[in-house]
């Protein structure tokens, strides 16, 4: 394989992986709108915009018209049918009673319920200390009104902070990056899954608005399994489409639940 079809291909898998993360853009516009965020709708749009400038590129059209080229020339359906016959099949489940959502789902939420009072600003570093202490593979450094949360061989992540009304932490911005990254507070992940990701905490974030940031650290230590987690809803540990592991994670009364974006059926995200 030469450098030139490498790198073409390289720029469509990362095409691929910004268009799966899109899924969630509408109900994040609506559920930001609605909480009076027009800072955060206008930065959803510029990621919008800029996938579809992404997608128009030079580069990007020219890696399509060698696909298409490739494709015309090699004649064969590139097992088309099987991914007919695959949504077929789902639709097929879809009509029957297995395919309804039991009540069941209507009853997790994205963050575990709080069993303990939120941290205040003053007991953060005791707190963070007492974190270090007791947990193996996740630490936290405190820096001014930022967190950085270390998960052991999976990924860094940066909570910016600030306090509530009555004092307590609350994490107002979050960043994931990939474990071997070096990573920036403000920056973004070069990798697909930490931007989906990303993106996900960060709805979170807003849609939970009023939980702890013990829950909030909870729910990041959970992804310490993001590339070997099952979803519950297709069984499978990446997408069929995007090729992205579970970045949605709900939390089902005694456990975490793992789900794939595209798997997701209902709720905010």
């Amino acid at each position: 394989m030469t450098e030139a079809l490498k790198e073409q291909i390289g720029k469509l898998q990362e095409l691929q992986g910004r268009i799966q993360g899109l899924r969630a853009v509408p109900a994040h516009v609506f559920q930001t709108s609605r909480l009076g965020g027009t800072g955060k709708v206008a930065e959803e749009l510029e990621v919008v915009k800029g996938i579809g400038e992404a997608g128009v590129s030079e580069s990007v059209q020219g890696a399509l018209q060698r696909a298409r080229e490739s494709l015309d020339k090699d004649g064969s359906s590139l097992g088309t049918e099987h991914r007919q016959e695959r949504r077929k099949r789902r639709g097929e489940r879809a009509a029957t009673p297995e395919g309804y959502v039991n009540e069941d789902r209507k009853r997790t939420s994205f963050v575990r319920p709080a069993t303990e009072e939120g941290v205040k600003m003053e007991g953060l570093g005791e707190w963070a200390r007492e974190f270090n202490r007791t947990h193996d593979k996740s630490k936290l450094r405190i820096r001014e009104r930022l967190l950085r949360l270390t998960v052991e061989d999976v990924m860094t992540v940066f909570l910016g902070i600030g306090a509530s009304a009555d004092g307590r932490v609350r994490v107002e911005t979050i960043r994931a990056f990939g474990a071997r990254e070096k990573p920036q507070a403000h920056g973004e992940s070069g990798y697909s899954v930490f931007q989906q990701l990303t993106q996900q905490l960060g709805k979170v974030v807003e849609v939970e608005s009023g939980a702890t940031l013990q829950t909030i650290v909870e729910l990041v230590e959970s992804y310490d399994v993001v590339f070997v987690a099952r979803c519950v809803l297709c069984g499978r540990v990446v997408s069929s489409e995007g090729h992205v592991p579970c970045v949605v994670r709900r939390w089902n009364g005694s456990g975490w639940d793992a789900e794939h974006i595209g798997c997701v059926i209902e709720g905010p995200i």
